[in-house]
């Protein structure tokens, strides 16, 4: 059997989505429509949260930053996260020109202000799932 048919098998047979690093879940789920703010920055003095650790999620098989983003999000809820800071996106190769994405971020639970007025009032630059 050539090599690529066998490269092809291994990745068909694998899980196509991983979650490598997931927080201790540290409280009740949130549900799967509570908004998330995903966002690059960190969050000022002024705003009361609390960390609960790094996500880490990569998919096998090609992708766009679109499904880390989501993915990023739905693994946040899991662990009673209304927010992820300092996230990150990255790219590995596979098979060729192909692409599959990489995120990062840390979980946090914004307690004070409203996590919508942390929005609207600090200017912090993000993205609602």
């Amino acid at each position: 059997m050539p090599i690529r048919r066998v490269l092809v098998l291994a990745l068909l047979l694998t899980a196509c989505t991983e979650t490598l690093q997931r927080p201790r879940q540290a409280t009740t789920p949130l549900p799967p429509s509570a908004p998330v703010l995903l966002f690059s920055g960190t969050l000022p003095r002024s705003v009361e949260y609390e960390v609960l650790g790094t996500i880490v999620v990569r998919k096998a098989t090609a992708a766009g930053d679109d499904w880390a983003l989501e993915r990023l999000a739905e693994e946040a809820r899991t662990v009673g996260a209304n927010a992820v800071m300092g996230v990150r996106m990255g790219f590995t190769p596979l098979l060729g020109a192909w692409v599959a994405p990489k995120g990062t971020g840390i979980a946090v639970r914004i307690t004070a202000p409203r996590l919508e007025d942390v929005w609207l009032r600090t200017g912090i630059q993000g993205e609602w799932r």
